[in-house]
Protein backbone atom coordinates (compact mmCIF):
# COMPACT_ATOMS: atom_id res chain seq x y z
CA UNK A 1 0.00 0.00 0.00
CA UNK A 2 2.86 2.68 0.83
CA UNK A 3 4.93 1.77 -2.15
CA UNK A 4 1.68 2.40 -4.32
CA UNK A 5 1.46 5.80 -2.51
CA UNK A 6 4.83 6.22 -3.46
CA UNK A 7 4.03 5.29 -6.85
CA UNK A 8 1.18 7.51 -7.85
CA UNK A 9 2.98 10.85 -5.97
CA UNK A 10 6.27 10.18 -7.95
CA UNK A 11 3.87 9.96 -11.68
CA UNK A 12 2.18 12.92 -10.52
CA UNK A 13 5.48 15.07 -9.84
CA UNK A 14 6.31 14.02 -13.28
CA UNK A 15 3.08 15.27 -14.74
CA UNK A 16 4.05 18.22 -13.15
CA UNK A 17 7.05 18.54 -14.81
CA UNK A 18 5.79 19.12 -18.32
CA UNK A 19 4.90 22.91 -16.93
CA UNK A 20 6.24 23.77 -14.24
CA UNK A 21 6.76 27.33 -12.47
CA UNK A 22 9.81 29.44 -14.06
CA UNK A 23 10.02 33.10 -12.99
CA UNK A 24 13.07 35.61 -12.66
CA UNK A 25 13.82 33.46 -8.69
CA UNK A 26 14.17 30.28 -10.94
CA UNK A 27 16.65 32.01 -13.65
CA UNK A 28 18.59 34.00 -11.05
CA UNK A 29 19.18 31.10 -8.99
CA UNK A 30 20.33 28.73 -12.28
CA UNK A 31 22.32 31.72 -13.81
CA UNK A 32 23.82 32.75 -10.03
CA UNK A 33 25.01 28.87 -10.37
CA UNK A 34 27.44 29.86 -13.55
CA UNK A 35 28.37 33.28 -11.82
CA UNK A 36 29.59 30.31 -8.58
CA UNK A 37 31.53 28.42 -10.66
CA UNK A 38 33.33 31.11 -12.69
CA UNK A 39 34.40 32.17 -9.47
CA UNK A 40 35.87 28.80 -8.38
CA UNK A 41 33.19 28.39 -5.92
CA UNK A 42 35.02 30.95 -3.55
CA UNK A 43 31.83 32.98 -2.43
CA UNK A 44 31.37 33.86 0.91
CA UNK A 45 27.12 34.73 0.88
CA UNK A 46 24.39 34.05 -1.40
CA UNK A 47 21.60 36.58 -3.02
CA UNK A 48 19.51 38.65 -1.02
CA UNK A 49 16.81 37.93 1.43
CA UNK A 50 13.45 39.27 1.30
CA UNK A 51 14.19 41.14 4.37
CA UNK A 52 17.57 42.59 2.92
CA UNK A 53 20.18 40.33 4.90
CA UNK A 54 22.27 38.11 2.30
CA UNK A 55 21.51 34.42 2.61
CA UNK A 56 24.63 32.13 3.32
CA UNK A 57 26.23 30.81 0.49
CA UNK A 58 25.12 26.57 0.69
CA UNK A 59 22.38 27.20 -2.18
CA UNK A 60 24.93 28.58 -5.00
CA UNK A 61 27.33 26.60 -3.94
CA UNK A 62 24.52 23.48 -5.07
CA UNK A 63 23.91 25.62 -8.01
CA UNK A 64 26.86 25.80 -9.26
CA UNK A 65 28.02 21.93 -9.01
CA UNK A 66 24.50 21.83 -11.30
CA UNK A 67 24.99 23.86 -14.04
CA UNK A 68 28.38 22.60 -14.01
CA UNK A 69 26.44 19.82 -15.62
CA UNK A 70 23.47 21.26 -17.35
CA UNK A 71 21.74 24.65 -17.33
CA UNK A 72 18.68 23.52 -18.60
CA UNK A 73 15.35 24.41 -16.38
CA UNK A 74 13.89 21.29 -17.06
CA UNK A 75 17.01 19.09 -15.95
CA UNK A 76 17.50 21.39 -12.96
CA UNK A 77 14.04 21.34 -11.61
CA UNK A 78 14.09 17.16 -12.12
CA UNK A 79 16.97 17.55 -9.73
CA UNK A 80 15.00 19.27 -6.93
CA UNK A 81 11.80 16.94 -7.74
CA UNK A 82 13.89 13.46 -7.07
CA UNK A 83 15.34 15.46 -3.59
CA UNK A 84 11.39 15.72 -2.84
CA UNK A 85 10.55 12.53 -3.82
CA UNK A 86 13.95 10.61 -2.11
CA UNK A 87 12.10 12.90 1.07
CA UNK A 88 9.01 11.57 0.01
CA UNK A 89 10.08 7.71 0.11
CA UNK A 90 12.38 8.24 3.85
CA UNK A 91 9.20 9.81 5.18
CA UNK A 92 7.04 7.12 4.35
CA UNK A 93 9.68 4.62 5.79
CA UNK A 94 9.99 6.50 8.81
CA UNK A 95 5.95 6.42 9.13
CA UNK A 96 5.74 2.68 8.50
CA UNK A 97 8.29 1.74 10.93
CA UNK A 98 7.22 4.27 14.08
CA UNK A 99 3.43 4.29 13.84
CA UNK A 100 0.83 2.11 13.92
CA UNK A 101 -0.12 0.91 10.24
CA UNK A 102 -3.62 2.73 9.63
CA UNK A 103 -1.73 6.03 11.19
CA UNK A 104 1.21 5.42 8.91
CA UNK A 105 -1.33 5.00 5.64
CA UNK A 106 -3.13 7.92 6.19
CA UNK A 107 -0.07 10.05 7.30
CA UNK A 108 1.67 8.89 4.09
CA UNK A 109 -1.04 9.79 1.77
CA UNK A 110 -1.29 13.31 3.00
CA UNK A 111 2.36 14.18 2.59
CA UNK A 112 2.06 12.28 -0.95
CA UNK A 113 -0.62 14.11 -2.36
CA UNK A 114 -0.06 17.53 -0.16
CA UNK A 115 -0.91 20.20 -2.41
CA UNK A 116 1.63 22.30 -0.88
CA UNK A 117 4.20 19.16 -1.06
CA UNK A 118 3.24 18.26 -4.64
CA UNK A 119 3.70 22.42 -5.89
CA UNK A 120 6.96 23.19 -3.67
CA UNK A 121 8.73 19.50 -5.16
CA UNK A 122 9.23 20.82 -8.11
CA UNK A 123 10.38 24.49 -8.00
CA UNK A 124 14.28 25.87 -8.30
CA UNK A 125 14.36 27.34 -5.12
CA UNK A 126 16.51 26.98 -1.93
CA UNK A 127 13.81 26.17 0.01
CA UNK A 128 12.41 23.28 -1.87
CA UNK A 129 16.05 21.42 -0.53
CA UNK A 130 14.29 21.61 3.01
CA UNK A 131 12.24 18.95 3.18
CA UNK A 132 14.87 16.09 2.78
CA UNK A 133 16.57 17.62 5.76
CA UNK A 134 13.58 18.10 7.75
CA UNK A 135 12.95 14.16 7.49
CA UNK A 136 16.25 12.93 8.35
CA UNK A 137 15.90 16.17 10.88
CA UNK A 138 12.51 14.05 12.52
CA UNK A 139 14.60 10.66 12.21
CA UNK A 140 17.48 11.92 14.16
CA UNK A 141 15.16 13.22 16.77
CA UNK A 142 12.96 10.41 16.91
CA UNK A 143 16.79 8.24 17.76
CA UNK A 144 17.93 11.01 19.56
CA UNK A 145 14.82 10.52 22.06
CA UNK A 146 14.89 6.54 21.51
CA UNK A 147 18.61 5.86 22.18
CA UNK A 148 20.66 5.37 25.64
CA UNK A 149 23.40 6.84 23.48
CA UNK A 150 22.83 10.45 22.05
CA UNK A 151 25.54 11.61 21.30
CA UNK A 152 25.85 11.25 17.57
CA UNK A 153 22.11 12.11 17.23
CA UNK A 154 22.66 15.42 18.46
CA UNK A 155 25.74 16.18 16.17
CA UNK A 156 23.34 14.70 13.53
CA UNK A 157 20.93 17.06 14.04
CA UNK A 158 23.37 20.31 14.81
CA UNK A 159 24.99 19.39 11.12
CA UNK A 160 21.33 19.10 9.60
CA UNK A 161 20.29 22.50 11.48
CA UNK A 162 22.88 24.04 9.83
CA UNK A 163 22.67 23.27 6.30
CA UNK A 164 19.16 24.13 6.47
CA UNK A 165 20.44 27.47 7.54
CA UNK A 166 22.65 28.18 5.06
CA UNK A 167 19.59 27.49 2.14
CA UNK A 168 16.79 29.56 4.45
CA UNK A 169 16.38 31.90 6.72
CA UNK A 170 13.59 30.05 8.77
CA UNK A 171 16.40 27.24 8.93
CA UNK A 172 17.60 29.69 11.60
CA UNK A 173 14.85 29.16 14.11
CA UNK A 174 15.95 25.41 14.34
CA UNK A 175 18.62 26.20 16.57
CA UNK A 176 16.34 27.16 19.61
CA UNK A 177 15.05 23.85 18.93
CA UNK A 178 18.77 22.59 19.73
CA UNK A 179 19.26 24.70 22.92
CA UNK A 180 15.62 22.91 24.21
CA UNK A 181 17.12 19.57 23.20
CA UNK A 182 20.40 20.17 25.01
CA UNK A 183 18.65 20.84 27.75
CA UNK A 184 16.51 18.36 27.80
CA UNK A 185 19.60 15.93 27.43
CA UNK A 186 22.02 17.65 29.15
CA UNK A 187 23.12 14.64 31.88
CA UNK A 188 22.66 12.23 28.50
CA UNK A 189 24.75 14.34 26.59
CA UNK A 190 28.92 14.96 27.55
CA UNK A 191 30.50 18.18 26.90
CA UNK A 192 32.50 16.57 24.53
CA UNK A 193 29.73 15.56 22.01
CA UNK A 194 28.35 19.66 22.70
CA UNK A 195 32.28 20.25 21.41
CA UNK A 196 32.15 18.56 18.48
CA UNK A 197 28.41 20.06 17.42
CA UNK A 198 29.85 23.46 17.71
CA UNK A 199 32.51 22.55 15.99
CA UNK A 200 30.47 21.56 12.97
CA UNK A 201 28.52 24.24 13.23
CA UNK A 202 31.38 26.66 13.19
CA UNK A 203 32.75 24.91 10.09
CA UNK A 204 29.60 25.13 7.79
CA UNK A 205 29.32 28.72 9.01
CA UNK A 206 32.57 30.01 8.44
CA UNK A 207 32.26 31.24 5.08
CA UNK A 208 29.35 33.50 6.12
CA UNK A 209 30.71 34.36 9.51
CA UNK A 210 33.61 35.84 7.42
CA UNK A 211 30.81 37.88 5.76
CA UNK A 212 29.31 38.87 8.74
CA UNK A 213 32.17 40.28 10.38
CA UNK A 214 34.27 41.26 7.87
CA UNK A 215 32.54 42.06 4.69
CA UNK A 216 30.71 44.24 7.31
CA UNK A 217 27.02 42.44 6.28
CA UNK A 218 26.81 42.14 10.28
CA UNK A 219 25.55 46.12 9.79
CA UNK A 220 22.89 44.66 7.94
CA UNK A 221 21.41 42.30 10.52
CA UNK A 222 21.62 44.24 13.11
CA UNK A 223 19.42 47.02 10.95
CA UNK A 224 17.10 44.06 10.38
CA UNK A 225 16.59 43.48 14.14
CA UNK A 226 16.24 46.61 15.13
CA UNK A 227 13.01 46.94 12.69
CA UNK A 228 11.85 44.13 13.62
CA UNK A 229 11.20 45.30 17.03
CA UNK A 230 8.46 48.17 16.00
CA UNK A 231 6.67 45.45 13.98
CA UNK A 232 3.23 43.99 15.29
CA UNK A 233 2.89 40.31 15.33
CA UNK A 234 2.08 38.61 12.67
CA UNK A 235 -1.35 36.70 13.76
CA UNK A 236 -1.74 35.56 9.81
CA UNK A 237 0.94 32.67 10.04
CA UNK A 238 -1.95 30.97 11.94
CA UNK A 239 -4.11 30.79 9.01
CA UNK A 240 -1.19 30.23 7.20
CA UNK A 241 -0.91 26.92 8.91
CA UNK A 242 -3.89 25.92 8.32
CA UNK A 243 -3.42 26.61 4.55
CA UNK A 244 -0.45 24.39 4.15
CA UNK A 245 -2.11 21.41 6.05
CA UNK A 246 -4.76 21.15 2.68
CA UNK A 247 -6.35 22.46 -0.14
CA UNK A 248 -6.72 25.92 1.17
CA UNK A 249 -3.13 26.30 0.10
CA UNK A 250 -4.05 27.10 -3.68
CA UNK A 251 -6.07 30.24 -2.07
CA UNK A 252 -1.97 31.43 -1.72
CA UNK A 253 -1.49 30.52 -5.34
CA UNK A 254 -5.11 31.71 -6.92
CA UNK A 255 -5.97 34.76 -4.88
CA UNK A 256 -9.72 35.54 -5.98
CA UNK A 257 -9.52 33.10 -8.56
CA UNK A 258 -9.43 30.54 -6.66
CA UNK A 259 -12.86 29.41 -6.67
CA UNK A 260 -13.02 30.11 -10.37
CA UNK A 261 -9.98 27.93 -10.95
CA UNK A 262 -11.40 25.27 -8.91
CA UNK A 263 -14.60 25.46 -11.70
CA UNK A 264 -12.72 25.44 -14.34
CA UNK A 265 -10.96 22.08 -12.11
CA UNK A 266 -14.08 20.17 -11.66
CA UNK A 267 -16.75 22.03 -12.18
CA UNK A 268 -19.99 21.96 -10.55
CA UNK A 269 -18.63 19.18 -8.38
CA UNK A 270 -16.44 21.74 -6.48
CA UNK A 271 -19.25 22.63 -4.04
CA UNK A 272 -18.72 19.12 -2.44
CA UNK A 273 -15.23 18.51 -3.20
CA UNK A 274 -13.91 21.66 -1.72
CA UNK A 275 -15.76 21.72 1.68
CA UNK A 276 -15.37 18.18 1.88
CA UNK A 277 -11.28 18.27 2.00
CA UNK A 278 -11.81 21.24 4.48
CA UNK A 279 -12.23 18.38 7.01
CA UNK A 280 -8.67 18.19 6.92
CA UNK A 281 -8.57 21.76 8.37
CA UNK A 282 -10.32 20.63 11.13
CA UNK A 283 -8.34 17.49 11.59
CA UNK A 284 -5.10 19.71 11.97
CA UNK A 285 -6.21 22.09 13.88
CA UNK A 286 -8.03 19.27 16.70
CA UNK A 287 -4.47 17.81 16.16
CA UNK A 288 -3.00 20.35 17.32
CA UNK A 289 -5.75 21.58 20.28
CA UNK A 290 -4.89 17.74 21.48
CA UNK A 291 -1.38 18.50 21.82
CA UNK A 292 -0.91 21.27 23.42
CA UNK A 293 -3.42 20.17 25.89
CA UNK A 294 -1.28 16.91 26.15
CA UNK A 295 1.89 18.96 26.54
CA UNK A 296 0.26 21.28 29.43
CA UNK A 297 -1.11 18.76 31.81
CA UNK A 298 2.06 16.18 31.35
CA UNK A 299 4.72 19.21 31.83
CA UNK A 300 6.78 17.36 29.66
CA UNK A 301 7.54 17.50 25.47
CA UNK A 302 8.39 14.13 25.11
CA UNK A 303 6.96 10.75 26.49
CA UNK A 304 8.93 8.03 25.11
CA UNK A 305 7.77 5.25 27.28
CA UNK A 306 6.10 2.01 25.86
CA UNK A 307 2.95 3.08 27.04
CA UNK A 308 2.78 6.59 25.67
CA UNK A 309 3.10 5.11 21.75
CA UNK A 310 -0.39 3.55 21.52
CA UNK A 311 -2.15 6.85 23.45
CA UNK A 312 0.30 9.41 21.56
CA UNK A 313 3.07 8.59 18.75
CA UNK A 314 6.24 9.63 19.28
CA UNK A 315 6.44 11.07 15.51
CA UNK A 316 2.83 12.75 16.46
CA UNK A 317 5.00 14.80 19.73
CA UNK A 318 7.95 15.56 17.45
CA UNK A 319 6.12 17.21 14.96
CA UNK A 320 3.49 19.60 17.80
CA UNK A 321 6.91 20.59 19.39
CA UNK A 322 8.54 21.41 15.71
CA UNK A 323 5.56 23.04 15.11
CA UNK A 324 4.79 24.97 18.37
CA UNK A 325 8.51 25.97 18.51
CA UNK A 326 9.26 27.15 15.23
CA UNK A 327 6.02 29.04 15.07
CA UNK A 328 7.20 30.78 18.65
CA UNK A 329 10.24 31.83 16.84
CA UNK A 330 8.19 33.55 14.09
CA UNK A 331 6.19 35.69 16.67
CA UNK A 332 8.78 36.22 18.41
CA UNK A 333 10.70 37.64 15.68
CA UNK A 334 7.99 39.03 14.12
CA UNK A 335 8.33 37.35 10.82
CA UNK A 336 6.02 38.02 7.91
CA UNK A 337 5.61 34.80 6.76
CA UNK A 338 5.10 33.78 3.22
CA UNK A 339 3.80 30.13 2.69
CA UNK A 340 7.40 28.65 1.87
CA UNK A 341 8.67 29.34 5.32
CA UNK A 342 6.35 26.94 6.51
CA UNK A 343 8.40 24.56 4.09
CA UNK A 344 10.34 23.60 6.83
CA UNK A 345 7.30 21.94 9.08
CA UNK A 346 7.50 18.57 6.17
CA UNK A 347 6.66 16.14 7.25
CA UNK A 348 5.01 17.38 10.72
CA UNK A 349 1.71 18.97 8.54
CA UNK A 350 0.73 15.36 7.58
CA UNK A 351 1.49 13.67 10.78
CA UNK A 352 -0.96 16.37 12.79
CA UNK A 353 -3.37 16.08 10.30
CA UNK A 354 -3.33 12.50 10.44
CA UNK A 355 -3.54 11.95 13.87
CA UNK A 356 -7.06 13.02 14.27
CA UNK A 357 -8.60 11.23 11.37
CA UNK A 358 -6.64 8.00 12.94
CA UNK A 359 -8.48 8.45 16.01
CA UNK A 360 -11.67 7.97 14.47
CA UNK A 361 -10.94 5.67 11.89
CA UNK A 362 -12.30 2.49 14.24
CA UNK A 363 -15.89 4.37 13.52
CA UNK A 364 -17.27 3.43 10.43
CA UNK A 365 -18.89 6.42 9.64
CA UNK A 366 -16.04 8.42 10.87
CA UNK A 367 -14.17 6.26 8.40
CA UNK A 368 -16.50 7.26 5.45
CA UNK A 369 -15.78 10.86 6.60
CA UNK A 370 -12.01 10.94 6.93
CA UNK A 371 -11.86 8.72 3.10
CA UNK A 372 -14.42 11.38 1.60
CA UNK A 373 -11.95 14.50 3.33
CA UNK A 374 -8.63 12.60 1.57
CA UNK A 375 -9.99 11.62 -1.79
CA UNK A 376 -11.56 14.99 -2.48
CA UNK A 377 -8.04 16.50 -1.49
CA UNK A 378 -6.79 14.42 -4.33
CA UNK A 379 -9.26 14.85 -6.87
CA UNK A 380 -8.99 18.86 -5.85
CA UNK A 381 -5.32 18.68 -6.63
CA UNK A 382 -5.28 16.73 -9.70
CA UNK A 383 -7.90 18.31 -11.12
CA UNK A 384 -6.09 21.62 -10.38
CA UNK A 385 -2.77 20.49 -11.75
CA UNK A 386 -4.98 19.63 -14.98
CA UNK A 387 -6.13 22.97 -14.98
CA UNK A 388 -2.27 24.86 -14.96
CA UNK A 389 -1.55 22.13 -18.07
CA UNK A 390 -4.05 22.91 -20.32
CA UNK A 391 -4.41 26.69 -18.94
CA UNK A 392 -0.67 27.62 -19.23
CA UNK A 393 0.28 28.52 -15.65
CA UNK A 394 -1.68 31.22 -13.71
CA UNK A 395 -1.19 35.11 -13.65
CA UNK A 396 -0.65 35.25 -9.31
CA UNK A 397 1.93 33.48 -8.47
CA UNK A 398 2.39 30.83 -11.21
CA UNK A 399 3.11 32.71 -14.27
CA UNK A 400 3.01 31.41 -17.88
CA UNK A 401 5.04 27.62 -17.23
CA UNK A 402 7.46 26.58 -19.07
CA UNK A 403 6.15 24.04 -21.21
CA UNK A 404 4.20 27.64 -22.81
CA UNK A 405 7.70 29.58 -22.96
CA UNK A 406 8.75 26.52 -25.35
CA UNK A 407 5.64 26.42 -27.25
CA UNK A 408 6.01 30.24 -28.09
CA UNK A 409 9.79 29.55 -28.29
CA UNK A 410 9.15 27.45 -31.26
CA UNK A 411 7.02 30.10 -32.96
CA UNK A 412 10.35 32.76 -32.75
CA UNK A 413 12.45 30.34 -34.30
CA UNK A 414 9.93 29.53 -37.20
CA UNK A 415 9.88 33.05 -38.18
CA UNK A 416 13.57 32.99 -37.40
CA UNK A 417 13.96 29.95 -40.02
CA UNK A 418 12.86 32.45 -42.95
CA UNK A 419 16.07 34.01 -42.21
CA UNK A 420 15.84 36.63 -40.44
CA UNK A 421 17.28 36.71 -36.70
CA UNK A 422 14.22 38.18 -34.58
CA UNK A 423 14.83 41.31 -31.85
CA UNK A 424 12.52 39.86 -28.99
CA UNK A 425 10.45 42.50 -26.42
CA UNK A 426 8.00 41.33 -24.31
CA UNK A 427 4.67 42.77 -22.66
CA UNK A 428 2.38 41.25 -20.47
CA UNK A 429 -0.56 43.37 -20.15
CA UNK A 430 -2.39 44.16 -16.93
CA UNK A 431 -0.79 40.67 -15.66
CA UNK A 432 0.92 40.40 -11.92
CA UNK A 433 3.28 38.22 -13.11
CA UNK A 434 5.23 39.08 -15.81
CA UNK A 435 9.34 38.24 -15.36
CA UNK A 436 10.13 39.23 -18.66
CA UNK A 437 13.69 38.01 -18.51
CA UNK A 438 12.60 34.39 -17.69
CA UNK A 439 10.30 34.46 -20.68
CA UNK A 440 13.52 35.41 -23.22
CA UNK A 441 15.90 33.52 -21.62
CA UNK A 442 13.04 30.52 -22.44
CA UNK A 443 11.60 31.51 -25.54
CA UNK A 444 14.93 32.43 -27.07
CA UNK A 445 17.13 29.99 -25.37
CA UNK A 446 19.61 28.07 -28.19
CA UNK A 447 19.08 30.42 -30.47
CA UNK A 448 21.95 32.96 -31.74
CA UNK A 449 22.07 35.20 -35.05
CA UNK A 450 24.55 35.17 -37.73
CA UNK A 451 26.09 38.95 -38.25
CA UNK A 452 24.51 38.46 -41.80
CA UNK A 453 20.95 38.16 -40.76
CA UNK A 454 18.63 40.81 -41.51
CA UNK A 455 16.75 41.70 -38.27
CA UNK A 456 12.91 41.62 -37.53
CA UNK A 457 11.49 43.43 -34.68
CA UNK A 458 8.86 40.98 -32.75
CA UNK A 459 6.63 42.20 -30.07
CA UNK A 460 5.39 39.11 -27.90
CA UNK A 461 2.45 40.40 -25.86
CA UNK A 462 0.85 37.27 -23.63
CA UNK A 463 -2.42 38.00 -22.10
CA UNK A 464 -4.52 36.20 -19.53
CA UNK A 465 -7.71 35.61 -21.17
CA UNK A 466 -9.94 35.79 -17.17
CA UNK A 467 -12.96 34.52 -18.87
CA UNK A 468 -11.88 31.50 -20.88
CA UNK A 469 -9.14 31.43 -17.54
CA UNK A 470 -5.97 30.75 -20.53
CA UNK A 471 -3.35 32.09 -21.28
CA UNK A 472 -2.82 33.24 -24.80
CA UNK A 473 0.03 35.04 -27.20
CA UNK A 474 0.80 37.21 -30.02
CA UNK A 475 3.73 38.09 -32.31
CA UNK A 476 3.69 41.00 -34.06
CA UNK A 477 6.31 42.03 -36.55
CA UNK A 478 7.25 45.88 -36.78
CA UNK A 479 9.54 48.43 -35.25
CA UNK A 480 9.60 48.32 -31.31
Amino acid sequence: MLAVIFILAFALSIYHLSFFEFKSDQLHAISAGNDTRRAHFLITHGVASGVGVNNPPLFLWFMGILTFFTSSPFYITTVFMLANMLALALAICYFYITLPAVYAVISSILLAFSPAFITYAGIIWAQTLLPLLMVLFHISLYKLIQEESKGSYFVFLVILAALASQLHMSGFFLFPILIILGLLYRNKINKKTFAVSGFFAFAIFLPYLWHLFYEKELGNLISYFNVVRHKSVYWKLLREHLRMASTDFFRYYFKDDFFGVLGKSVGIFKFILYPLSCILIAFFAASLIYYLSWVIKGRKLFNASKEAPGEYPLPLQIAGFMLLFITLGYFVFRVRTPLHYFIILFPSYSLLTGFAAYKIWKIFWLKVIVSSAILSTIILLGGVLLFLRRAGGHPHEYGPDYQTLLNIGREVRSIAAEGYCPSLSVSCPGQEKCDKNAILSVVTAGYKCNNNEPVIPLELIISWDGHLMRYGHSLNTGDK
